[in-house]
């Protein structure tokens, strides 16, 4: 049989599907890609970790110049200024060393890379799933290929170029949390070990923010590739 007459008993086909509705209602909900899902919060998890390692190895020095100069401070009996403006220049310079180490981690990390590996994988299951639903709804196959050209690639880039952005901005406004949690506690005389417990309430809030980032992003590039 050629091509239009295949064509021509396709659309037929299609036609009784429709009958008289301009829409059709699908007799199958395409699932959210839980796998791609997954491999994103793999992503933002290995991120995170970056910065909990490097937190880990400057966080006794910066107990210790918490702790030295709050007790210069408690010694002279009022807030000298002299003693906040050492402690607030020490703690920067931790913070800062940490901000360092943390970016040199992940610029070795091929984010861009790993980022398109997930936007590939969302894409194949998406059209996967987006199949099973014109098969149910229509009573047609379509190729494994037809989805899988450039139509996507444009779309398939912002994404990507969107949420390599978004993942390197998750622990620079950590540590900006962490940085302000150090001096407030200083200036309104906490503890260290309560100034410490706040920093890492702080991590675990950057850390479930990147998760969320993960499952937000996914299901948008989901219904992004639906739609189109």
């Amino acid at each position: 049989m050629d091509d239009r007459n295949m064509n021509r008993l396709l659309m037929q086909q299609v036609g009784r599907k429709f009958g008289s509705h301009e829409v059709l209602y699908s007799k199958y909900i395409p699932k959210i890609p839980a796998s791609a899902e997954r491999e994103y919060v793999r992503l933002t998890d290995a991120y995170m970790g970056i910065l909990k390692e490097e937190l880990e190895k400057e966080l006794p020095r910066l107990k210790d110049v918490y702790r030295e100069n709050r007790e210069a401070d408690m010694r002279e009996n009022l807030r000298a200024d002299g003693v906040i403006d050492g402690f607030l220049m020490a703690a920067a310079q931790i913070v800062h060393i940490i901000r360092n180490r943390v970016s040199a981690e992940i610029a070795r990390y091929q984010l861009q890379r790993k980022m398109e590996r997930i936007a590939q994988l969302n894409l194949r299951l998406t059209i996967k799933e987006w199949n099973r639903a014109v098969k149910s709804t229509l009573g047609i196959d379509i190729r494994e290929d037809y989805y899988m050209g450039a139509f996507y690639s444009a779309q398939l880039e912002k994404w990507i170029q969107e949420n390599a952005g978004l993942i390197k901005t998750i622990p620079e406004e950590t540590l900006d949390r962490m940085q302000k949690i150090v001096y407030d506690g200083f200036t309104r005389g906490r503890s260290t070990v309560r100034m410490v417990k706040e920093i890492q309430q702080a991590y675990g809030v950057g850390r479930r923010r990147a998760e969320l980032i993960a499952r937000d992003q996914t299901a948008k590039l989901n219904g992004q590739i639906q739609q189109a």
